[in-house]
């Protein structure tokens, strides 16, 4: 059954609580000015240096620093995570954690994402604009009791900024090559000082496109976004704070950036389709957090919608009119999460419990108009028949009866036939997911320096999918014939002798021919549910006051599925992947924290691995390799060179292999093969200059490994490794800032993704350079 009622009655219990509790302190309630801070936006990780898990905090300064926007720009700042990118605002796009990542289209997230306790949906719904951010915590492993929504390889926490007693805002605009205008802001403030307060904020960017299409001359893959985000927050008691969020994003582009991989212009694409996409996100969330001196409370009810109406693109990316592809997508998602944790920092063990719901409902239409054309030339014998004719014309020229033979040349018929083939296929599936999980986690620090942890973690996940596919052909022929010329037939009359005859032979008109063929595929209609228990244990032992070791392992596990767009039953369902997680690691710090440096080794033993493949032009399917295995190394650190020089430094490897893989189409074995998707390696470095006048400089240099974009590790789906060097220059004063900007300084051509069905790649951002201005009040 669907677990939406549930969720709604959970919300309305808490309301009912909240409004009880809220009375009863009423009493209680502070004096104006001497209202306690209660809990900032979005939970965080308490002190996240000295947790024993390899994690990568982004502060406020880093998110202005590295124009950090999106997820796609937070995991390409830490070490053994990266992200794709097609110009397509996460459609399709993958985002892999230690080997470890989602399928293209109908597997579930390897990276969770949430924003302010608020968990995103799919992968490809990722496509909402970051705004006001706080900060940012990036979690590598599995994480099964921290949030409540699954998270199997790794876990992005971004928090806002909460507004004050003050009031408070920001403007900022960018303009720059390919005519790129951005331009954010936001106020925040009191409605009622210390009771009620309110944020507002907008942002509009826009760009034209990377690519030049001198098929249709012009820019194929132009870009705009605007969006719009509010929320109100209530402290209606001392320790309580009910918050109700809620944003509205519209992008409409151009077509994806995808150009074959045989052209010879790197940022040039001939395509007859002009490409576009159009899609909205809209989400809201209510938000009630309690905290007292010994433990937290917190529920978050949460909607999301994506809506993707159309994705346009080309299926052959040539000046040939083939075909062309349009994809309409949604998903909307209700969730609801409790949790409870301890809030006593003196005593030696720690606890939390939590809940989680969801209920999501995918709808999807694929429409594929292919067209084509086909040249038969046939060649037929007609001398039977010609010779009936002759023989009938000769008999009706005797003057009366005469019994003769007829000797007729070989007489052939050729016909030349043009056909017109237009396909029209149409796919449609929806697909229902029901979530529930609970879990709880604790910690015991009383035997120092030693400090033990374990946790455990129910899930429980309902899939049923159900998909229609229809196929109409249209096929107009035109047929038209050789001229057959004269023909020289001998009649022997017998005793009258032999009569020469000669006749033209009529050629046939010209034929045309209309064929239609409607086909129904058989609907497809699978159900399945999975149950899973994940535990987890570590152990951190604290070297001193600035060093600590740790280990932890964890059983992890992400839930199976269907494949909406593939013909043959067989290849439609896939099962849920398992993982065993070890992880070891060392964190330090140095001269006051003044250096940090911290690293961390992994071991992944993976079952199931599962791996999207295209198979032909129209079919996608998950398959699931037996086994796979990943391990690897992160290392980062942040060192303050001078008081006005930092060095920000990250480096991840991960070593990731298909061990038995064999491919179910065509029974070969890939064992050995390098996931599809998966950085060999990858690092950061980053220079900041900050001097006290207010000038700043900053050089980053972004590097990542040899990427393969399919299973079978074909050298021409293959990106060699890069790196990219980007760098500003600017000046700060006390409210207000100007910069200069440069991104890919060294002009590097490199792919951000391939597609192997239709042989294409997305070409990276090329050279830019830009201006920024802001101003905060």
């Amino acid at each position: 059954m669907r677990i939406s009622a549930y969720i709604t009655l959970g919300t309305v219990m808490l309301l009912g609580m909240t409004s009880e509790a809220m009375s009863q302190e009423e009493t209680a309630k502070p004096q104006a000015g001497e209202l306690m801070e209660v809990l900032v936006i979005g939970e965080a990780l308490p002190d996240a240096q000295n947790q024993p898990v390899s994690a990568s905090l982004l502060t406020e300064e880093d998110v202005v620093n590295f124009r950090i926007r999106e997820p796609q720009d937070i995991v390409r700042l830490t070490p053994n995570q990266s992200a794709t990118d097609s110009g397509s605002r996460s459609f399709g796009d993958v985002y892999s954690v230690r080997g470890l990542t989602n399928t293209v289209f109908f597997g579930a997230p390897a990276t969770t994402v949430y924003v302010d306790d608020v968990p995103f949906g799919e992968t490809f719904t990722y496509a909402q604009n970051l705004m006001a951010v706080n900060s940012v915590e990036v979690l590598r492993g599995p994480q099964p009791t921290v949030v409540g929504r699954n998270t199997y390889g790794g876990l992005i926490n971004v928090r806002s900024l909460r507004p004050t007693n003050e009031l408070k805002g920001a403007l900022e605009y960018g303009f720059g090559s390919y005519e790129v205008h951005d331009a954010e802001g936001y106020l925040m403030g009191p409605i009622v000082n210390d009771v009620l307060h309110f944020r507002l904020g907008g942002q509009f960017d826009s760009r034209q496109g990377y690519l030049y299409n001198p098929v249709l001359n012009k820019r194929a893959d132009d870009q705009e976004h605007w969006g719009l985000q509010g929320g109100l927050f209530w402290e209606p008691a001392d320790g309580w704070e009910v918050s109700l969020t809620g944003g509205y994003d519209e992008f409409n582009d151009g077509a994806p950036r995808l150009t074959s991989l045989d052209r010879s212009d790197f940022y040039e694409v001939e395509s007859d389709v002009d490409g576009a996409q159009h899609r909205t996100v809209d989400h809201q969330a209510l938000r009630i957090a309690y905290e007292s001196d010994s433990w937290r409370f917190l529920s978050v009810t949460s909607r999301r919608n994506f809506d993707l109406d159309p994705y346009l693109t080309d299926l052959d990316f040539t000046r040939d009119p083939f075909g062309s592809s349009v994809i309409k997508q949604d998903q909307e998602i209700w969730s609801q999460e409790f949790r409870f944790s301890s809030n006593d920092k003196n005593s030696p063990f720690q606890w939390n419990v939590g809940a989680y719901g969801s209920t999501s409902e995918i709808n999807g239409t694929g429409l594929r108009n292919i067209f084509t054309q086909q040249q038969t030339i046939t060649q037929t014998d007609i001398t039977t028949e010609t010779a009936a004719g002759l023989r009938e014309a000769i008999a009706a020229q005797l003057p009366f009866p005469i019994p003769f033979t007829l000797r007729v040349p070989r007489v052939v018929l050729t016909s030349v036939s043009e056909s017109d083939i237009a396909i029209q296929q149409v796919t449609t599936h929806r697909i229902e997911e029901d979530a529930l999980a609970f879990f709880t986690g604790g910690s015991w620090s009383g035997w120092e320096p030693l400090t033990l942890h374990g946790g455990l973690r129910f899930d429980w996940v309902r899939r049923k999918m159900v998909r229609d596919k229809t196929s109409d052909t249209d096929v107009v022929t035109v047929t038209n014939f050789e001229p057959l010329g004269t023909i020289n037939a001998v009649a022997d009359l017998g005793f009258f002798g032999a009569m020469p005859f000669e006749a033209p032979l009529p050629t046939p008109e010209t034929l045309v021919t209309l064929t239609k063929i409607a086909e129904r595929s058989p609907r497809q209609e699978f159900e399945n549910e999975w149950v899973h228990v994940t535990p987890t244990v570590g152990i951190d032992m604290k070297l001193n006051d600035d060093m600590m070791i740790y280990a932890k392992s964890t059983y992890a596990f992400k839930p199976g599925g269907f494949s909406a767009y593939v013909d043959d039953a067989r290849f439609v369902e896939f099962d849920d992947e398992r993982l065993w997680a070890t992880e070891v690691g060392l964190k330090t710090q140095w001269l006051d924290g003044r250096v940090v440096a911290n690293v961390a080794a992994f071991y992944h033993d993976i079952e199931n691995y599962q791996v999207e493949r295209s198979i032909g032009v129209t079919d996608y399917a998950v398959f699931n390799a037996a086994e796979a295995r990943t391990y690897g190394i992160e290392v980062e650190s942040r060192v303050e060179l001078l008081p006005q020089l930092d060095f920000l430094g990250s480096f991840g490897w991960a070593h990731a292999r298909l061990t038995d893989y064999e491919d179910p189409v065509t029974g070969r074995s890939l064992d050995g093969n390098t996931p599809p998707f998966v950085p060999e390696f990858d690092a950061a470095l980053a220079l900041d200059l900050h001097l006290d006048a207010g000038f700043f400089v900053r050089v980053e240099y972004l590097i990542l490994g040899e990427t393969w974009f399919d299973d079978f590790n074909r050298d021409e789906f293959r990106q060699g490794s890069f790196g990219l060097v980007n760098a500003a220059v600017g000046w700060r004063a006390q409210n207000w800032s100007i910069a200069l900007y440069g991104t890919n300084l060294a002009e590097e051509e490199y792919y951000s993704n391939m597609n192997t069905d239709v042989r294409t790649g997305a070409p990276g951002a090329p050279q830019e350079f830009g201006v920024r201005v802001g101003v905060t009040f």
